[in-house]
């Protein structure tokens, strides 16, 4: 349990918010998986998803968006040295191909559409972010490199049948894919360009590079994922992630894998290597997946709600930066002019009140069907206003004692319909210092 700072744990050190501060550029969070997926029908959007890689949960967020503009997207990765902006990739044949670059606002959201004018890319069908460039993949297996700060591509390497990459910079690793037999996988120097076979696998369909370990990983047409010493190219583990294909893989920060796996017209499940189900189920057209890496203040949403509280949803004041008294989260869209509940708690997969894992289903409380999503550590009682929203100031104390610790929200309300509690609880918010 993460013990709450002396200005996060008294009520009365949680002073009124006087005026709403100008909102922030907010972040991804770090760790996060974001997931892209097609609309529900051929007139909807596509959307997002912003998933913890342990099982906390997951929100959907739309792409503030022209359907026809992203009706053809392919990839998304969230800047590696920038979590306020993401990098969306449109196909060649598209009806506006290439890369795109969106802003994060409050909430994880993104913010606006997305604009593509300085880069002069044709489109593709994976993406991968650097430090300084973005690469691409696209058809005929060209591998192509444009900066940035927008500009031209140039042109890396063309391989047949190249299906994916991943980037581990100086070096860029490029998967292909045969039918008939095993294809290569190819290291490629972006200081030398020089290229080197790390081995060669069968029906290989997405790979992944860990950030910390010389480890390798590609996913299969029958759902086996295959782990690479890189040195050598010999398979060090391997196991079977499901029924289905696997259509993306990613490392987290630290060394776990997360993985799509498509069911075949089914929908698909996104997996972690530290949880034990789906950290995501989506029915759409999967598309790509990426994990934020960046180390930044952020807070999104997790989790769901029940009964009246299902609608409710969260804002935030600022971003939990060290020193900024003018943090605070904002419920939203919950009953109006009512009293709730607001707890504050230091973790979203154990419980030191109830001794027990969260996510807690509340039926035991007399609450069917809703379930307890943090740690109730520190509670307060709010009123909403007419609008049906109430803000909680959270003020952050400076120093560095608080750096990339997360916290978490979620609120109780009164509730009828669930028996014989009364009592419904919102979706979680998390918070991260930074």
């Amino acid at each position: 349990m993460i013990p709450f700072p002396r200005l996060l744990l008294p009520a009365a050190c949680l002073l009124p918010l006087l005026s709403m501060a100008p909102g922030l550029l907010a972040q991804v969070p770090t760790g996060a998986v974001i997931i892209l997926q097609g609309p529900p029908n051929p007139f909807g959007f596509d959307s997002y998803v912003i998933a913890d890689p342990a099982g906390g949960g997951a929100t959907v967020l739309p792409l503030q968006t022209s359907p026809l503009l992203f009706a053809e997207m392919n990839a998304l990765s969230v800047d590696p040295a920038n979590a306020n902006q993401v990098f969306l990739l449109n196909d060649a044949n598209g009806f506006d191909p290439g890369i795109k670059l969106a802003p994060i606002g409050s909430m994880a959201r993104t913010t606006g559409m997305a604009s593509g004018q300085q880069f002069t890319q044709v489109g593709g069908t994976a993406m991968v972010v650097g430090s300084s460039r973005v690469f691409t993949l696209r058809a005929g297996g060209i591998v192509e490199a444009t900066p940035k700060v927008g500009g031209a591509p140039f042109q890396l390497l063309q391989l047949t049948n190249a299906i994916d990459i991943a980037l581990a910079e100086p070096f860029l690793y490029v998967a292909c894919n045969d039918p008939a037999q095993p294809a290569p996988l190819v290291e490629f120097s972006l200081l030398t360009g020089a290229q080197r076979v790390v081995g060669n696998y069968p029906d290989v369909r997405c790979l992944a590079k860990s950030r910390t370990s010389n480890e390798l990983a590609v996913g299969t047409g029958s759902g086996l994922v295959l782990e690479l010493d890189l040195a050598t190219g010999n398979v060090t583990n391997s196991f079977v992630a499901g029924f289905g294909f696997l259509r993306a893989l990613e490392y987290t920060a630290q060394s776990d894998l997360v993985f799509a796996l498509d069911s075949g017209g089914l929908g698909f499940t996104v997996w972690s290597q530290l949880a034990t189900a789906p950290i995501f189920t989506g029915n759409d057209g999967f598309k790509d997946l990426a994990v934020a890496i960046a180390t930044t203040a952020s807070v999104v949403e997790f989790g769901e709600g029940c009964g009246v509280a299902a609608q409710a949803g969260w804002d935030a004041v600022g971003l939990p930066t060290p020193g900024n008294a003018q943090f605070g989260l904002q419920i939203q869209n919950a009953p109006v002019t009512a009293p709730l509940a607001l707890f504050l708690g230091g973790s979203r997969y154990q419980s030191s009140v109830l001794t027990a894992p969260l996510p807690f289903d509340l039926q035991a409380f007399g609450a069917g069907g809703c379930s307890l999503l943090t740690d109730p550590l520190v509670p307060l009682v709010l009123v909403t206003n007419g609008l049906g929203s109430a803000t909680q100031a959270i003020p952050i104390p400076a120093g560095p004692q608080l750096l990339g610790i997360e916290y978490q929200a979620q609120c109780l309300v009164l509730d009828a319909g669930v028996q014989p509690l009364g009592l419904a609880t919102s979706a979680g918010v998390a918070f991260r210092v930074n």
